[in-house]
């Protein structure tokens, strides 16, 4: 049997690790730890984990929050299978798997990858915009398993509209959370918690308590400093573990789709400014439907039309500074 820890952080992806029966773990804050974890509540030497006598067993190194085991508090203890570890706030679970239940979850963490892989492959920019953005939350979806989801995309005035969405009624009665998606945007990182009801900052938002939203992923397709798109999905269930190997695949989706996103979006433009052209009549009008949304063209315009001399076109001056 081998014994496999999952460290379950509100803020973050899960980490799962098996642990090897020749090593002592020590866990803490402090960067010298094994099992190193980011948390005020944990010691910098908070506990050590070493095999003895066919068990695994935990002991407090005179940690602040101290240890507990499946609720309660304990200077030392062997450890049983299926057993919860507090130390301080930090849940972890610690399961003893057959050697063919380990192998089987390096081959499922293989298939998610390569089938990440497959799901990069068939984001192309020649499908267009919004088809683009539905399969790339359709791709989500199925990598995190969660109930609900949508796909946002910047709008020329720097707003975010919903484009598509998966597991709701219609995209006016399905916002998600909104802080979740704020902080996602404003720090260009994802947004990962799988219980939000004790992750502090979320916790007592509406739009967590209203949409009884206990686990959630927020993507952002972040390119160039400016985010063009957002992938939000969440679910009312605690059951989806969601690890951090999980998000580094969805990152590497994230970043794939984004370029694909911002070459559709350019292919657009050009065949709208193509279609303006063509049309012979180039206006302030026709021109404000794509000038804001590219770098570069965000110059006010001054909306005084200049005779050329019969050509047939309709000019705008460029305002003077600008």
């Amino acid at each position: 049997m081998r014994a496999r820890l999952t460290l379950h952080f509100s803020d973050a992806p899960a980490r799962q690790l098996y642990l090897e029966e020749a090593r002592e773990y020590l866990l803490g804050r402090g960067p010298a730890s094994d099992i190193v974890v980011d948390s005020s509540r944990v010691s910098r030497k908070h506990a050590r984990l070493r095999f003895s006598d066919g068990s695994w067993h935990i002991e407090d190194l005179g940690s602040k929050n101290g240890i507990a085991i499946d609720g309660e508090g304990v200077d030392q203890a062997t450890l049983d299978n299926n057993c919860w570890i507090a130390l301080g706030e930090l849940l972890m679970r610690y399961e003893l798997r057959t050697d063919e239940q380990a192998d089987a979850d390096a081959s499922n963490q293989r298939r998610r990858y390569e089938t990440s892989l497959e799901l990069r492959r068939a984001i192309r920019p020649s499908a267009g915009v919004e088809p683009l953005l539905r399969k790339v939350l359709s791709s989500v979806m199925h990598l995190v398993g969660m109930e609900r989801g949508f796909a946002m995309l910047a709008r020329a005035d720097g707003d975010m509209e919903i484009m598509s969405t998966v597991g709701a009624d219609s995209a006016h009665a399905f916002r998600g959370s909104r802080g979740a998606i704020n902080h996602a945007m404003e720090s260009g990182a994802s947004v990962v918690s799988m219980d939000v009801q004790t992750f502090a900052p979320l916790a007592e938002r509406p739009s967590i308590i209203a949409g009884n939203i206990r686990a959630l992923v927020c993507l952002p397709m972040t390119i160039a400093d400016r985010t063009i798109g957002v992938v939000y999905a969440d679910s009312s269930e605690l059951s989806k573990i969601l690890t951090d190997l999980d998000l580094d695949i969805l990152e590497g989706l994230i970043s794939h789709a984004t370029t694909a996103l911002a070459l559709a979006q350019l292919d657009q433009e050009i065949g709208d400014i193509d279609s303006i052209l063509r049309d012979g009549d180039v206006n302030v009008e026709n021109l404000s439907q794509w000038r804001e949304s590219l770098p570069g063209y965000r110059h006010p315009v001054e909306r005084e039309q200049i005779d050329m001399g019969g050509t047939g076109f309709t000019w705008s001056k460029v305002a003077s500074g600008s």
